[in-house]
């Protein structure tokens, strides 16, 4: 009988790790004991494989955005009450709505999300991890 499959959302993953990662690692080893474990984590150079298996554990890379989609990205987040004088706040009062109507948008949706949603569709997960 195959194990059933748990996703879990890093930023970072081998080869790409950070302290988020190091403090997942001995978690994803215990679950991957029980479960087929699936990483969703970024791509950061854009050079390693989209989809591995290192260990045992799937691991699915989405595309590090380009500059003008982090801007956008960043953009639509901005906490909008926060002061930051007159000129900086005017700018992003009108800039942040732009930016999140720009992201309805296949083309500037988030590679994380497009990923996650494609592999959502395709399987049957028993839960999912987010970091």
């Amino acid at each position: 009988m195959p194990k059933p499959e748990i996703m879990i959302c890093l930023y970072a993953y081998y080869p790409f790790a950070n302290a988020n990662t190091n403090v997942m690692l001995p978690l994803i080893k215990k679950l991957s004991e029980q479960y087929q474990v699936h990483i969703v984590t970024k791509n950061n150079t854009n050079l390693a494989p989209k989809d591995e298996i290192i260990d045992g554990i799937h691991v699915h890379r989405y595309k590090s955005p380009n500059k003008l989609k982090r801007i956008i990205f960043a953009l639509g987040i901005l906490d909008k009450k926060k002061d930051r004088g007159f000129l900086i706040n005017l700018i992003i009062k009108i800039a942040s709505p732009i930016a999140v109507f720009f992201q309805r948008f296949p083309v500037f949706q988030h590679g994380e999300y497009k990923l996650t949603k494609k592999l959502l569709a395709a399987n049957d997960y028993a839960f999912i991890m987010s970091t």
